[in-house]
């Protein structure tokens, strides 16, 4: 079976604020961090680790995301 990852549209709103390329940057860290369980892909800056950090902790928080194996 596949993994399957869903966020939410809170998530989502939160992000709405970064750019297209710094939510992918931060999707894709997220996805090796908890998903994949593989060694991160990005080298994040300070300022993107505390983004990540913070969307981390929306998503694992947030009842209506899913991360299901």
């Amino acid at each position: 079976m596949k993994n399957v990852f869903m966020i939410s549209s809170n998530v989502r709103n939160r992000m709405k604020n970064l750019s297209q390329e710094e939510q992918d940057v931060i999707l894709e860290t997220f996805v090796c961090d908890e998903v994949k369980k593989t060694p991160r892909t990005h080298v994040l800056s300070p300022v993107m680790e505390l983004y990540y950090t913070m969307i981390h902790d929306y998503i694992m928080r947030d009842p209506m995301c899913m991360l299901a194996n």
